[in-house]
């Protein structure tokens, strides 16, 4: 008796990929428009650094 093995195609790999980036770059708009916004202000240096430091402050530290 032989046993058949079902193989994945190629393609459902590619489609898996392309989601996987459509997913990465949906996250990146979002963080440039959402994070990114709060953090940085336009001509005040000070300010901006302020804002990370308190962001950097708020958020867990990570291990």
């Amino acid at each position: 008796m032989t046993t058949q093995t079902a193989e994945t195609s190629p393609r459902v790999y590619a489609r898996v990929a392309g989601v996987a980036y459509l997913v990465i770059a949906i996250v990146a708009v979002l963080y440039a428009t959402l994070v990114e916004t709060q953090l940085i202000v336009s001509g005040d240096a000070a300010l901006t650094a302020n804002n990370i430091m308190a962001d950097e402050s708020s958020s867990p530290p990570i291990r």
